[in-house]
């Protein structure tokens, strides 16, 4: 028997905050078994796979809408899921374990780390980033689909961000803003109704950039971004950086801040 293997886009929604702060995608093999409990493994083992030691992940529900109802685990997932409607909203808690100690990473403070993205005169900061969409008239929905791969040369990482009806939107309503770690993408009158404003956002890439040679350009089903490594020894392990003790993912920064408190 073929191996059936699907692809989703997981939606990492803390419960104390009810916003997403976190996405990526897997590919479930719904062969071994179709139902929801599998996707509920399947996010639980990707999630140990950045796990430094001494996190707890809890995911207290899958939906299949933001603001849906949790699904039964032993649904098939066919029942809620398609090709075409693939995103997984999951409620999550994460905790640290105390009693657990993990080295810390060789890493500048994270102050430190701010300035820097800050000293970039081609990025934005989150600052600039809500002040340029409170700019536009319409309402903002944020992009999260995405792919990426590693050019063959070892130079360029380029990643297609997933925008419905790219193509009817004309070029001048596009704005595309590299940093050294950031990528910013604003798309203004889109939507069926011309009355939507689309972001996608990534704070911190996984290794700097060199941002006045990043580009990018339009494709059928997106806009396909080419960033230029810094370093070509430098290896990406994800379009994101993830790893917490590096205060690189967002929702994990969350979390430390919390315990920090």
């Amino acid at each position: 028997m073929e191996t059936a293997s699907e692809s989703f886009y997981i939606h990492l929604i803390p419960r104390d905050l009810g916003q997403i702060k976190e996405s990526f995608k897997i590919s479930v093999n719904t062969n071994e078994e179709g139902t929801v409990s599998k996707l509920y493994r399947d996010i639980y083992a990707y999630l140990e796979t950045r796990n430094d030691g001494n996190k707890v992940y809890h995911i207290n529900g899958i939906r299949n809408k933001k603001t849906g109802e949790d699904l039964p685990h032993d649904r098939f997932i066919s029942s809620y899921f398609s090709p075409r409607s693939n995103d997984v909203y999951c409620m999550l808690d994460c905790s640290i374990d105390a009693s657990k100690h993990v080295k810390p990473l060789e890493s500048k403070p994270k102050e430190e780390s701010k300035k820097q993205v800050r000293k970039s005169a081609e990025g934005v900061t989150q600052d600039e980033v809500d002040n340029i969409l409170n700019s536009y008239d319409g309402k903002v929905k944020a992009i999260t689909k995405y792919s990426w791969y590693e050019a063959s040369n070892q130079k360029w990482i380029k990643a297609i961000i997933s925008i419905d009806g790219i193509k009817d939107i004309p070029k001048e309503d596009i704005d595309v803003k590299f940093g050294e770690r950031t990528v910013d993408i604003f798309v203004k009158n889109a939507g069926p109704n011309k009355n939507l404003i689309y972001h996608f956002g990534c704070r911190r890439t996984q290794k700097p950039v060199i941002a006045a040679e990043c580009k990018w350009s339009l494709k059928s089903d997106g806009i396909q971004v080419s960033l230029k490594k810094k370093d070509k020894k430098d290896s990406w392990m994800s379009f994101y950086k993830e790893k917490v003790g590096d205060v690189d993912s967002e929702f994990e920064d969350d979390v430390i801040r919390q315990i920090k408190k």
